[in-house]
């Protein structure tokens, strides 16, 4: 696919803080290639680490937090950490 398109239908990937990431995202990030779907926001350290303590100590103010793809992905479809 390409990245740019990949940035409007679904996930700036291309672009902002994530530009220059991808360059084996697709295949870190998608993990299981016959589901989309599944996909990875650096839990795994894939493109970039997501460390679990950090990210906790991060969101310790934030109702809801849970470390799980998802969920990320929800908080901060754009990627930013301010979303």
């Amino acid at each position: 696919m390409d990245m740019g398109r990949h940035d409007i239908l679904f996930f700036p990937i291309n672009s902002g803080e994530h530009k220059g990431e991808w360059s084996t995202c697709m295949a870190e990030c998608h993990t299981n290639p016959s589901d989309y779907t599944d996909f990875s926001c650096g839990l795994n350290g894939v493109c970039h680490e997501h460390n679990q303590n950090d990210m906790d100590n991060k969101h310790d103010d934030e109702s809801g937090y849970f470390y799980e793809n998802t969920a990320c992905f929800s908080c901060h479809p754009n990627g930013e950490e301010n979303d």
